[in-house]
C-alpha cells in the first residue's frame, strides 16, 4: 500500500525552514529551493497519482496525519 501524504508546497517549504534552517542563512535556502529541490517536489505529483491512499497533511499537526495513516493501514 502506498500512502501519499498530500502537503501544499508553501506549506512544506515553510516548515522545513522552521524545522532546518532556523540559525542559517534562508536565502541561501531559498535559491537552493528553486533551483533542485522545486523539481523533487513537481515530481511528487507522479507519485501522488498513484498512490493508493492520499492524505491531506497540509492543515494537520503531525499527530493527526499519523492517526489517518494508521487508521488506513487497518483497512
Amino acid at each position: 500500500m502506498a500512502i501519499f501524504i498530500d502537503i501544499p508546497l508553501d506549506i512544506a517549504m515553510a516548515r522545513r525552514v522552521i524545522r532546518d534552517y532556523h540559525e542559517l542563512d534562508v536565502v541561501s535556502y531559498m535559491k537552493d529551493y528553486l533551483s533542485y529541490g522545486r523539481k523533487a517536489f513537481e515530481a511528487m505529483d507522479r507519485v501522488k497519482d498513484s498512490a493508493d491512499e492520499v492524505v491531506n497533511g497540509g492543515s494537520l499537526p503531525v499527530a493527526n496525519i499519523m492517526k489517518v495513516v494508521k487508521e488506513k493501514i487497518r483497512l
